[in-house]
């Protein structure tokens, strides 16, 4: 994919120009002065070798296949969250949620969803990942959040770590809002800036001059980290409510599976930090990342 360099905040507008926050090599990472959204510049880059373009989307997904049963038992926590947020759905009477996942991946969370008696359905652009989905069902589409999707017809689009791979996740929040109805429910996880891991990660930057080769986001990966405040700027900018946070870690098992397949001169160094790490965020309710709740305001 071709270099793609964007100085502005796509969150807040080409008003709001980002300042420098840190270096990698081969990009910056830069910070906007207003939500605190953090991006890399340029957003995607070109693979190191043709070797690791053809393998990098598999190695996650071999992960998440190892863990898909922690997975769904972590899904089943979220949507009961949901559930109970918005309120018990009566389906004697009929009254059933309409749920749309955007970047279904393999089908995990929508297993959980068929199991507690949910409809939902699916898309993701990755073919394999919809390919194994559609073995077990049918909702599950090779796309994205397009116009495919018509205005005003989902109770709830959740998006679990979805929205930081994105390389315009504004444009995504504003069709999830229309494809939402009245009062419908956007439902993010997504990695925070305010975590265990990457406040040890910003001040190990500081100390040793930018060397360290992890700092949460990289071209064509996780291109943006979010920030709380960043949240609410985008609820104030296009009508949400927030509903419901909770900030919680990943799975240990599914952490360590994705160091394992990295290869920077210092990840022995995180390698050997991260239980320590992972166990003390668990203990301070400061990991990894951010469970959001939004309800789309009645006009």
């Amino acid at each position: 994919m071709k270099n793609s360099t964007q100085a502005f905040c796509d969150v807040c507008g080409p008003d709001f120009t980002g300042i420098f926050y840190t270096h990698r090599q081969g990009y910056d990472v830069l910070r906007c002065p207003r939500c605190a959204l953090i991006w890399t510049d340029p957003l995607f880059s070109a693979p190191e070798s043709q070797d690791d373009a053809e393998r990098a989307p598999y190695y996650a997904m071999d992960v998440y296949k190892k863990n898909a049963e922690s997975q769904k038992e972590r899904f089943a926590k979220q949507l009961q969250w949901f559930l109970k947020t918005i309120g018990s759905v009566d389906h004697s009477t009929g009254v059933s949620l309409r749920v749309l996942e955007v970047g279904s991946g393999m089908g995990y969370f929508l297993d959980v969803c068929e199991r507690a008696g949910v409809s939902a359905e699916g898309c993701d652009i990755n073919e394999t990942a919809v390919i194994q989905a559609a073995q077990n069902k049918q909702k599950v589409r090779l796309g994205s959040l397009d116009d495919t999707y018509r205005d005003n017809s989902y109770d709830a689009v959740f998006a679990f770590n979805l929205i930081e791979h994105l390389p315009h996740p504004k444009e995504f929040l504003v069709n999830a809002k229309r494809v939402l109805k009245p009062n419908g429910s956007l439902v993010v996880e997504t990695p925070i800036q305010e975590s265990l891991f990457h406040e040890m990660v910003r001040l190990g930057d500081r100390i040793l001059g930018s060397k360290l080769p992890m700092i949460g986001v990289n071209p064509g990966g996780h291109i943006y980290q979010f920030s709380k405040r960043t949240w609410d700027i985008v609820c104030s900018d296009l009508g949400l409510e927030k509903m419901y946070e909770k900030q919680l870690g990943s799975p240990y098992q599914e952490i360590t599976g994705k160091f394992a397949i990295q290869r920077h001169k210092r990840i022995s160094l995180f390698r050997l930090a991260l239980p320590v790490v992972w166990a003390v965020a668990e203990v301070t309710n400061l990991g990894n990342r951010l469970f959001l709740i939004l309800r789309k305001r009645s006009q």
